[in-house]
């Protein structure tokens, strides 16, 4: 990762998000989506299971691991988030997770390290196909990835974010399939569940008593509709990506 991504989230963490605060409430609409990304990662939060959290931030996503018993080490390009993360830590007296700062697609870890590497909103950040052989390299045999991305297909999403650059790293790059479909180099098996499509739809409606239905209504239509499919699902907000089986053969 660049020394701009270094920067620029040192900066968010220690302005505690800073602006970005302004639009959280905005993620309500792709709530499924984080709340199923937290019961597949539960079901590994096991003590004889070592989890890599890749891109840790703060360390929401390890502390929740580590309460359910697994092995975590936190990783991520920014001292202040590490800082930070550390500190909660030791105010929750985890013994079962560690922090480091580290670049994710270079990272000091040896071959088959991990059961388990999993991942919030970093994969975008990254070149990408380093990452993917990165992530290869540190997994053991048999072993499994699971990150929950942006996408970059849906052309209003993608208006918003030119309109607001300032919420965003320079180097990002919203997931395209092209970059997802990249996966199958590094891994036997990609799959991928698509979340937020008809849900955005309740993004007007934040602040009104509309947009708890709204949301409910997209959801039930985000199930049948777009869930697991690549034609319409590639123009929702969100997918998790699980790539299960790392190719050895390409870390070699």
């Amino acid at each position: 990762m660049s020394k701009v991504e270094r920067e620029f989230h040192d900066k968010l963490y220690k302005e505690s998000l800073g602006p970005r605060r302004k639009i959280m409430p905005i993620y309500q609409v792709a709530k499924e989506a984080r709340r199923k990304f937290y019961d597949f990662v539960r079901c590994y939060a096991q003590p004889d299971i070592n989890i890599l959290d890749y891109g840790c931030g703060t360390g929401e996503l390890s502390f929740y691991l580590a309460k359910n018993g697994a092995r975590v080490v936190g990783i991520d390009i920014s001292e202040e988030a590490i800082r930070q993360a550390r500190i909660k830590c030791s105010q929750l007296n985890l013994k079962n997770v560690d922090f480091l700062t580290m670049d994710a697609i270079h990272t000091e870890f040896s071959d088959n390290s991990f059961d388990i590497v999993c991942g919030i909103s970093v994969l975008h950040h990254l070149d990408i196909k380093k990452a993917y052989c990165e992530l290869a390299r540190i997994l053991k045999p048999g072993g499994s990835a699971v990150f929950l991305e942006p996408l970059g297909h849906n052309p209003l999403i993608n208006y918003f974010r030119r309109l607001t650059p300032q919420l965003r790293s320079p180097d990002e790059h919203p997931l395209l399939l092209q970059d997802i479909n990249l996966a199958s180099m590094y891994f036997e098996t990609v799959t991928c569940e698509y979340y937020a499509l008809f849900t955005l739809i309740a993004v007007p409606f934040v602040k009104t008593f509309l947009h708890k239905p709204l949301v409910a209504i997209g959801e039930i239509l985000d199930k049948i509709i777009v869930r697991k499919n690549d034609f319409i699902g590639k123009f929702a907000w969100q997918v998790i990506l699980y790539l299960r089986n790392p190719k050895k053969d390409w870390c070699t």
